[in-house]
C-alpha cells in the first residue's frame, strides 16, 4: 500500500511492503519486516539499513569494524558503555525511531538519531530560530537540504560551539540549518553520522535505549565549497540568490540579484574548486558589469 511519510522538505507518499518474517541466514528473525520505496538515496545505494534492524534486538553498530551484530537472547553486559538521554518513539504502522536529547550551543533539543543523515547536526522548524544559529550575523555557507519530501529546503552550514549528547561532547560541529519557515516533521532535527560513526552505539530494547561509548575514530573533515555563493538558473540567466555571511564573495562584494556572465554549469564547476583556487567572475550589478577574482577557503 501507499502511505505518507515526512521529512526534511515536506510529505510524500512512499510504496510500503509489509514481508511478513523475514529470517537471515544465522537464523535471526524479523517479525513484521517493513520494506519502503524510496527516492532518496540515488542509484548508487540498494537501500538503507533501517532503525528496526537496530532495536528489535539488542545490537551493536561497530563503525570501526564494519560490523552490525545481535544478540538473540539480549546484550549480557553495557561494561565500559554510557546510556544516552533516549527513548523509542513509535511510529503508527511504521516501527520506530530512537530519540535523543542533546544540546546544541547549550540549547536543549530532541533529535531523530540518523545514520542515514550524512552531516553532523540537522535543525529544522522550531529548532532553528531557537537556537539562534539562523542569524544573517554568523558566517554561514548557503546550502540546500534534501529528504523524503518533495522540496528542497534552503538552509544554512554554520559552525556551532558545542554538541552535547549526554557525556559525549562534539567540539565545532558543522551545523545544517533548514530555514525556520520551510516545512519540517515534528522533531527539533536530525543526530547524523558525522557524529554518530565516532561512537560505538548498542541498543537495550528492554529498556528502550541507547549505550555509547567512543570508538577512537577522529572527526571527519569539514566539507564545504569556499565561495559562499548559491547560485540560480532563470530563463538562461545566472542569478546570485544568496551569499554567505563572511564568505569570499561577500568581501569581493557580490550580493543576492547578482548576475553573473557564464554558463550555468561553467560557474558551478568553478565555485565548487578545491579550497586556495583563485576563480574570475563577472558580475553585473544594478546593470553595471565588473570583473573580480574569488579565492576559494574554508571560511567557517
Amino acid at each position: 500500500n501507499r502511505r505518507v511519510m515526512g521529512g526534511v522538505g515536506g510529505s510524500r507518499a512512499s510504496a510500503w511492503y509489509d514481508a511478513g518474517t523475514v529470517t537471515l541466514e544465522s537464523g535471526v528473525s524479523f517479525p513484521h519486516m517493513l520494506f519502503v520505496g524510496t527516492h532518496i538515496f540515488g542509484t548508487k545505494a540498494m537501500g538503507a539499513f533501517g532503525v528496526g534492524m537496530f532495536n528489535t534486538y539488542d545490537s551493536d553498530l561497530d563503525f570501526v569494524k564494519g560490523e552490525w551484530r545481535l544478540y538473540r537472547d539480549g546484550r549480557p553486559d553495557f561494561d565500559g558503555f554510557t546510556k544516552l538521554p533516549t527513548r523509542f518513539f513509535d511510529l503508527p504502522d511504521s516501527g520506530q525511531w530512537i530519540l535523543a536529547r542533546a544540546t546544541i550551543d547549550g540549547v536543549p533539543g530532541e533529535f531523530i538519531v540518523d545514520t542515514g543523515a550524512p552531516g553532523t547536526l540537522l535543525l529544522g522548524g522550531k529548532m532553528a530560530a531557537r537556537s539562534g544559529l539562523w542569524d544573517a550575523g554568523k558566517p554561514y555557507v548557503p546550502i540546500q537540504s534534501r529528504g523524503i519530501g518533495t522540496k528542497a529546503v534552503p538552509s544554512r552550514l554554520v559552525r556551532g560551539q558545542r554538541l552535547a549528547i549526554g557525556a559525549f561532547d562534539f567540539e565545532r560541529p558543522l551545523v545544517d540549518i533548514c530555514d525556520p519557515s520551510a516545512p519540517w516533521i515534528d522533531t527539533d532535527g536530525l543526530i547524523g553520522l558525522a557524529a554518530l560513526s565516532r561512537l560505538h552505539l548498542t541498543t537495550q530494547v528492554s529498556e528502550h535505549k541507547l549505550w555509547a561509548a567512543w570508538n577512537g575514530k577522529p572527526s571527519p573533515e569539514p566539507a564545504y565549497y569556499g565561495s559562499g555563493l548559491w547560485l540560480d538558473d532563470k530563463a538562461g540567466k545566472v542569478t546570485v540568490a544568496d551569499v554567505g555571511t563572511g564568505s569570499p564573495a561577500a568581501a569581493a562584494g557580490i550580493k543576492r540579484g547578482d548576475l553573473l556572465q557564464g554558463s550555468f554549469k561553467e560557474l558551478l564547476r568553478a565555485i565548487t574548486r578545491p579550497m586556495g583556487s583563485e576563480i574570475p567572475l563577472s558580475v553585473e550589478s544594478g546593470g553595471v558589469k565588473r570583473d573580480v577574482r574569488l579565492t576559494l577557503s574554508a571560511y567557517l
